[in-house]
């Protein structure tokens, strides 16, 4: 007797419990889609997000146009060092980093030299702005 409730109540539950298991045959097709969110419903598929493809990544160098740098001034020292003096960002001397925000990036640029005639600076990086 004990025998056949062992069997009606723990091992036949178990067998048709197990039989209905989903399996995804193409794992290719989901991708990472198959890391699923543990408060959606059991079974729920995400819809397939359609790729555009004309769209580029955000932040490629191909299309970044970097910002020129708005000279004031130019001033010298009495030791014939000169300084810059660049709109928004004040005074800058050879060494200086100036980061300039334009169109939601954010651009850092090193200041390498300072003449009477002008500057020159390297472009060092650029970022997405950070919006919180």
């Amino acid at each position: 007797m004990k025998i056949k409730y062992l069997i009606l109540f723990c091992i036949l539950p178990v067998c048709i419990f197990a039989s209905e298991t989903n399996v995804v045959e193409d794992v290719s097709e989901y991708g990472w889609e198959l890391l699923r969110d543990p408060f959606s419903p059991v079974g729920y598929v995400p819809p397939k997000v359609k790729k555009n493809p004309n769209t580029v990544a955000v932040g490629t160098a191909a299309q970044v146009v970097w910002p020129k740098l708005d000279i004031t001034g130019i001033s010298k020292f009495a030791d014939d060092s000169y300084i810059a003096f660049i709109k928004g960002h004040g005074m800058v001397e050879v060494g200086n980093s100036v980061t300039v925000e334009k169109d939601g990036f954010v651009f850092e640029f090193e200041i390498t030299s300072v003449t009477k005639t002008g500057i020159q600076y390297k472009k060092r990086r650029f970022s997405l702005v950070n919006k919180k």
